[in-house]
Formats: structure tokens, sequence, C-alpha cells
């Protein structure tokens, strides 16, 4: 297929070559001019150097498309202007709890493939679940450890941001507080009762004693919703539903009673207990406020122990 294709081509070229050929100008002879015979060789060798033959047409108007006088152009080499290429990448820290009362995980830190020249250029910081601590704190991560007898607001040994007071309705009595830590620390209060039968080791509390940890707390942004939870461990005291409503747990906001946890209706001593979380409605005309908790005779009883001791880790949002 391929030489009857060639074939074909050189005809068509050679047709087109005869037409071509034939559209020449008439030959510039004029045989008039020629008076002598010895002009005739010149005739004929004019007409011999003027008039091309086929061939030489042919070459004279295809030769320039042949493909060997076609100069190759030489390949260019260059550098192109440099793109620029970016690489992008994301680290985050994953989802972190912190408290501004303890500054616990307040700051943090991502590592940055400085040796490979990456870059930090947008930081974002999603936050949810986000609640105002009033009552700072809550968690006794910081202080002075130590007890205190009789306190009355001013105490060498306290959790940061927090002070005690007690009331005494009978001398013989005895409050205290403690800012202790075994793994983890808290709180106690303490009423030591007065020995009334001392062969019967018969002791007796007093209505009108309180013994109460408490902090002044600034409501910014204002509210009258609060929420109230704290763990709690009854150390000491009677456990029987004989002394119910004689002595109880409580909680004061802007001196008014808002939640309180019956004390002898407990099943078990020395047992961590968690109120979770409670909803307070409390409105409060001033921009400021007194939290308190803390132990509470509520009536007169007579016990064969010593003292109704409770320890306690508390929070208020």
């Amino acid at each position: 297929m391929k030489t009857k294709r060639f074939r074909m081509f050189a005809f068509i070229l050679l047709m087109l070559g005869i037409l071509l050929y034939s559209l020449e100008p008439p030959c510039s002879y004029t045989p008039t001019a020629l008076v002598t015979p010895d002009s005739v060789p010149i005739l004929e060798n004019v007409l011999e150097e003027s008039r091309p033959t086929i061939h030489d047409s042919i070459d004279s108007v295809f030769g320039h498309w042949s493909l060997s006088d076609i100069s190759i152009a030489p390949p260019i080499r260059d550098i192109l202007e440099p793109a620029l290429v970016e690489q992008s990448g994301y680290s985050s820290t994953g989802n972190v709890s912190a408290r501004t009362d303890s500054s616990v995980n307040t700051q943090g830190s991502l590592s940055i493939d400085t040796a490979h020249n990456w870059v930090a250029s947008t930081a974002e910081i999603d936050i949810w679940n986000l609640e105002k601590l009033y009552v700072v704190n809550g968690t006794f991560d910081e202080g002075s450890l130590g007890y205190t007898v009789s306190p009355n607001g001013t105490l060498e040994h306290y959790p940061l941001g927090w002070s005690a007071v007690s009331t005494n309705s009978d001398p013989d009595q005895v409050q205290r507080v403690s800012y202790e830590e075994i793994g983890e620390r808290y709180i106690t209060i303490q009423n030591q009762a007065e020995v009334t039968n001392n062969p019967q080791h018969q002791y007796t509390h007093y209505a009108g004693t309180s013994v109460l940890w408490n902090q002044t707390f600034y409501i910014s942004p204002y509210t009258d919703e609060f929420l109230l939870s704290f763990n709690y461990l009854y150390l000491q005291g009677p456990l029987t539903s004989i002394f119910s409503g004689d002595f109880s747990l409580q909680v004061f906001i802007d001196g008014d009673s808002v939640y309180s946890i019956d004390l002898p209706t407990l099943s078990s001593r020395g047992t961590w207990y968690s109120t979770g979380l409670i909803p307070i409605n409390k409105a409060i005309l001033s921009d400021s406020t007194m939290f308190m908790i803390g132990l509470v005779i509520d009536s007169t009883f007579l016990v064969d122990v010593i003292s109704t001791m409770i320890w306690m880790e508390q929070q208020m949002e």
C-alpha cells in the first residue's frame, strides 16, 4: 500500500509540472529577426539555453519543498519562572478541659517541624460548654495546709480564696476547721461537743452552733441561676434516723440556705458522696455576695460520740 501511494503522488506531481509548464509565457524568440542562415545555430543555442526542460521546471517549482532543504531548529533549553508549591498541614491538641480557678490546663503548645521550614500561619481555638466559676479554687488545689480552732475569719491555714467562721452557742463546745491533703486536698469542719456525762461518755451539741467555710464572689456577668456540685464524706457522728433534722450540711448564698443534706440519714460513714449538679435559683441585689458551706446544729441533741466531722470537696458554678 505504501508503494502505490508513492507512485500516485509522483504522478500527480508530474502532471502538475506539465500543467505549470504549459502556463509559461511564450518564448521571446522572434524568427523574423534572423536574416542569415548562420544565425540558425545561434537561434538553437538561444533556444537551448532559454527554454527550460520539463525536469528543470519541476525542479524550479517544487525544489524548495524538499525535506532535505528544511533546516532543523536547534532545541531550546531554558529555565521557566519557578512555580511556587505550597504544602499545608493541620495539627491539633485534641479536646482539653481547663479551669481558670486552679489554672489547670490554661496554657498549651503545639510542636512545629521547623527543621523542614514549617511555620504557623493561623491558630484557632474552639470553646464549648463554657461556664464561669463564681466560687474560685473550689477544688482546693492551692493554699496553706493546717487546722484552725474556733475560726473567726482570720486563718493561717486555708485554701486560697477561702476563709472560715464559727458560731458557738455554748462555750464548752469547740469548733475546728482544717485544710488537709491525703492523696488529694480537701477541707474539714468539726464541732466537738460538750461532755455532759463523762462516765457514760455522753456529749451534747447545742442548737445555733455552726462551722462554715466561706468566700465572697462577684456576680459578673450577672445571673440568678447557678449550678452547685460538691463531694463530701461524713467521718464521725450519729447515723440513725432518730437524729434526723438535728444537724445538717448546708449551703448559703447571700445569707439564705439554698441546699441542705440531712447527715444522720446517710447510708454510711467514711464514704465519699457526690451531689451531682444542683440548680440554684437565687436573685442577688448587689454585685457581690457571700457563699458559705458547712455544719449547722439545728437542734440540741445528746450523743455518745465526741464529735461530728465532715470532709468536703466542693465546686460552685
